[in-house]
C-alpha cells in the first residue's frame, strides 16, 4: 500500500512524503533522507521503497523542500533545518513501528548523523564528508537574490543559510562518537566519496559494516548497482 502523508513541523511548515507498507503489516520502517538538491522520487528512493516492500519492510520518503503548499523552499534551508524536519518525521512514526532505520544519501548522510536520533540502525549511501563539501569558488554571489548560484549544468540558487552553514565542517570523529546504534556505510566505487566513507567507518562504534558497490557512481545510476545497494541495505536491516 502506498499513501501520501503530510506532517506538520513545530514552526508550522508542512513535510510531504510517501509511506509504502507491505501487504503483511511490518514492524520495521526505513526513513529515507535525500541529498543536496535532491527529492523523494529519485530512482534510488522510488525503487528502494518497492524493494523494501517486497522484503516486508515499510518505508517513508519525503521532500526536505518542495513546491507544495506550506512546504519549505530550498533557499530557506540549512543542515539544521533538515535535521529538525527529520526529527519531526521520526517523532511522527516512533510510536507506530517497533524498529526505525535511517537511510541517508549524500548530504542526507550528514543530516542523519547530525540528528542523533535513537534509531535501530543507520545506513549511509555514499555519504557526504567534510572533505567533499563545495568550496567558496564553486559558487557565485547574486546580489539581486542575496543568494549564491551553483552551476552544475543546471543553475541552483543556494540560500545564504546553507552556503554559510558551519555544521558541514563538524569533524567526522565528533559526528561518529555520538552514534551508538548499528551503522552501515555503502560507497559507490566510481564516486569521489570512498575515502570519506572509509573515514566514517574507521571512526564508527561497533557494530558497523562497510560495503562497496562495484561499477556504481554517486547516485547508483548504472545497471544493476541499485539492486546491489538495496540488497546490502536489507541484509543489514534483517540483522538488527
Amino acid at each position: 500500500m502506498e499513501k501520501e502523508l503530510s506532517i506538520k513541523t513545530s514552526d508550522n511548515n508542512t513535510i510531504y512524503g510517501v509511506l509504502n507498507e507491505p501487504n503483511n503489516k511490518s514492524d520495521k520502517l526505513v526513513i529515507f533522507v535525500h541529498g543536496f538538491t535532491g527529492h523523494k522520487n529519485e530512482h534510488i528512493f522510488f525503487n528502494g521503497a518497492k524493494f523494501l516492500k517486497n522484503n516486508n519492510i515499510a518505508s517513508f520518503r519525503f521532500d526536505l523542500y518542495s513546491w507544495q503548499k506550506g512546504a519549505r523552499t530550498f533557499t530557506d534551508c540549512d543542515i539544521q533545518t533538515h535535521v529538525d524536519d527529520l526529527t519531526s518525521v521520526f517523532n511522527y512514526f516512533k510510536s507506530k513501528y517497533k524498529k526505525i532505520y535511517l537511510v541517508g544519501h549524500s548530504l542526507g548522510g550528514i543530516v542523519v548523523l547530525r540528528s542523533k536520533l535513537n534509531a535501530n540502525g543507520i545506513i549511509l549511501w555514499d555519504p557526504s564528508h567534510v572533505s567533499s563539501f563545495l568550496e567558496d569558488n564553486d559558487y557565485s554571489y547574486c546580489k539581486e537574490l542575496d543568494s549564491y548560484l551553483l552551476n552544475w549544468g543546471i543553475v541552483y540558487v543556494v540560500g545564504k543559510k546553507m552556503h554559510d552553514d558551519k555544521l558541514q565542517n563538524i569533524p567526522p570523529k565528533e559526528l561518529m562518537d555520538k552514534i551508538k546504534c548499528p551503522i552501515k556505510i555503502i560507497c559507490a566505487q566510481n564516486g569521489v566519496l570512498i575515502e570519506g566513507g572509509q573515514d566514517y567507518f574507521s571512526l564508527a562504534n561497533e557494530p558497523k559494516e562497510f560495503a562497496l558497490i562495484n561499477g556504481a557512481s554517486h547516485c547508483f545510476d548504472e545497471e544493476g548497482t541499485e539492486d546491489k545497494l538495496f540488497s546490502e541495505t536489507v541484509d543489514f536491516i534483517n540483522k538488527y
